[in-house]
């Protein structure tokens, strides 16, 4: 909404609930430290997707996997990878594939836009970008990472994209 510009608006979110905002209320949500938290990460998503305009920016930070943060902490639930979202995105070999989300509903796509991967000593920028792309290449490639780097979060910025479910609805 333009009169909320601005506005800072944090939210806790209870699993299996409607996030309490209009559709297509925010161009910007981050998601930081956060879904690994979450037991059912695509109802989430299906609602980030709800409030989110068309083409707002999702960003979502979580430690990866082999990360010792990812298992010290009692309250995670999932345990995440570099391709972990391709499920949302048709354009990855998993979206397409696959596309994580209920069969009983429109899919709830976004486009990974770009991603990092955060290791120990490594500053963000364009070598957390290269490892993101190397362990993208292979399962095997980001395992071998993970044990040879002390890899720590993986970061991702998503887009929203509307005009695809807007698509298919047209067509059920």
């Amino acid at each position: 909404h333009p009169s909320l510009s601005g506005i800072d608006v944090r939210y806790r979110y209870d699993p299996g609930t409607h996030i309490p905002f209009r559709d297509g209320s925010f161009t910007y949500i981050n998601l930081q430290d956060f879904v690994e938290h979450v037991a059912d990460i695509a109802a989430l998503l299906e609602e980030v997707h709800r409030v989110a305009a068309d083409r707002a920016l999702v960003t979502v930070r979580f430690p990866h996997y082999s990360s010792p943060g990812a298992h010290n902490d009692i309250t995670h639930r999932k345990f995440l990878g570099c391709r972990s979202f391709d499920h949302f995105d048709p354009n990855t070999k998993y979206g397409s594939t696959y596309g994580y989300f209920n069969q009983s509903k429109p899919p709830i796509p976004f486009r990974i836009e770009s991603g990092a991967l955060d290791c120990l000593g490594v500053r963000p920028g364009f070598l957390a970008r290269l490892l993101f792309r190397l362990a993208k290449k292979s399962k095997m490639m980001e395992h071998y990472l993970g044990v040879l780097l002390p890899l720590r979060n993986v970061s991702l910025n998503l887009v929203v994209d509307k005009s695809t479910r807007d698509q298919r609805d047209l067509v059920r």
